[in-house]
């Protein structure tokens, strides 16, 4: 009787405004598991009530279902109650669609849960890896030999998402275009997109202009110069965070080999620490050039040069034998 008395007051909420529907599936992404049947027979009942909502808070409650933990159950969800076929019927028109024989998920429903989840907990990046395969619907064709092709489904799922945007209310306030879609290597996906934005420029007293704040769609003014100062120490951290963990897999790789990586250049080094002792490629810096290295059996020189691109100036990060002697405190 309790689930009952619970189903009737879901029911309820949902009469009164079903985003309620996208409420639930944003806890069960939160909580990794389907709610009651009958919460989901009110769902499947009232998803058709869904596409005439608010297009803001429709979008809105969708972002916060993909950020969570256990999205692709969400997801799987949202395919169940016919709640997918209403707001993303590209989407729906995934499920059973099924890739080359020898990849890893069934079809392009179930990869683009699994790629969903894999990526990183940032709203863009999860919306491109939601909607990064619809392209596959139109392109897929069957060649004599059964091997399934999907010529240009980037380029024509791009195409794809304005229908997308005009549904949640994505192009406001942002008047935001999105040209590519595609999903990257690991846990990236790639938006290739147009937005609207204005700069605010200022004359110095030999009347130069330079551009001082800027503006995409209609937010508010950004100075230019803290964005920069923000690039420059989010590069520094990251880059800082990189050489720690390659001076990490240095000491690992000394202890199992009794010296340290005796080599010259940052690539030889790599060379010698991937992939037993470092899971991922570092070759370059976060300003795109290649660290530098030179160990011998007993220490080593570990360094970035810097956003200067400049040896021996006051921005270079160093790490020396397992410490940081210069640069990007974290």
């Amino acid at each position: 009787m309790s689930g009952d008395l619970a189903s009737n007051r879901v029911r309820g909420l949902v009469e009164a405004d079903p985003i309620v529907l996208l409420e639930i599936a944003g806890a069960v992404a939160a909580e990794g598991r389907f709610p009651s049947d009958g919460v989901t027979r009110v769902a499947q009942d009232h998803a058709v009530r869904l596409p005439d909502a608010d297009h803001g808070r429709l979008r809105a409650t969708v972002e916060l279902m993909l950020l969570g933990h256990d999205v692709d159950t969400a997801l799987e969800w949202l395919h169940c109650t016919g709640i997918l076929r209403q707001l993303f019927p590209e989407l729906e028109a995934t499920v059973d669609l099924v890739q080359e024989a020898g990849r890893q998920h069934k079809d392009v429903w179930d990869h683009t849960k699994q790629v969903v989840k894999q990526t990183v907990r940032r709203p863009l990046v999860r919306w491109a890896a939601l909607l990064h395969d619809i392209g596959k619907v139109p392109t897929r064709v069957l060649l004599p030999d059964g091997r399934v092709t999907f010529h240009r489904h980037a380029e024509v799922g791009a195409r794809m998402f304005d229908p997308v945007a005009r549904r949640l209310g994505f192009d406001k306030p942002d008047n935001v275009h999105i040209k590519n879609i595609s999903h990257g290597m690991g846990g990236e996906a790639i938006v290739e997109a147009q937005f609207d934005a204005a700069f605010r420029f200022t004359a110095d007293k030999e009347g130069k202009w330079q551009a001082v704040d800027v503006r995409a769609g209609d937010r508010k003014w950004e100075s230019i110069e803290l964005i920069q100062t923000a690039l420059r120490k989010e590069k520094a951290l990251r880059t800082g965070a990189e050489l720690r963990a390659i001076a990490t897999a240095l000491e690992a790789y000394r202890r199992d080999k009794g010296s340290y990586v005796q080599a010259e250049t940052g690539s030889a080094l790599i060379d010698h620490l991937a992939p037993n002792y470092l899971s991922s490629i570092i070759r370059l810096d976060a300003w795109s050039r290649e660290l530098n290295y030179k160990g011998s059996s007993n220490s080593y020189r570990l360094s970035s040069l810097g956003p200067d691109g400049k040896a021996d100036t006051d921005d270079d990060i160093v790490f020396e034998n397992g410490r940081l002697v210069k640069g990007a405190i974290e």
